[in-house]
């Protein structure tokens, strides 16, 4: 009998380790509607946050920012201290100022 249940305690470890984050089951409540839904008794998610389902139900889930991708640049300029970030975070053709522990910041190349 031991035995038995080591077995299917076994088996619902690995089924539930291979099982895919999308096909995960939440609670069945409808906590918000999407976009077709014409049902005005159930709420709209709050700016920023997106109706989904969640297998089941629907739940609201935070809206992905998708960070875009920097363009690409050519720089004639060699900068030892590495180069200028954008507010972006993309690299600017300009040098970052060089710093040494003793000196003062300069903004020489």
């Amino acid at each position: 009998m031991k035995r038995f249940f080591k077995l299917l305690l076994f088996s619902f470890l690995f089924a539930a380790s291979t099982a895919s984050p999308a096909s995960r089951i939440g609670l069945c409540w409808e906590l918000c509607r999407t976009d077709q839904s014409t049902e005005t008794s159930i709420p709209t998610c709050p700016e920023g946050y997106q109706c989904q389902s969640n297998g089941c139900g629907h739940e609201c889930y935070p809206i992905q920012q998708v960070k875009r991708a920097c363009p690409l640049y050519q720089c004639a300029l060699y900068c030892p201290g590495g180069n200028r970030l954008s507010p972006e975070g993309c690299p600017l053709c300009s040098c970052r100022p060089l710093y040494y522990p003793n000196k003062p910041v300069t903004t020489e190349v």
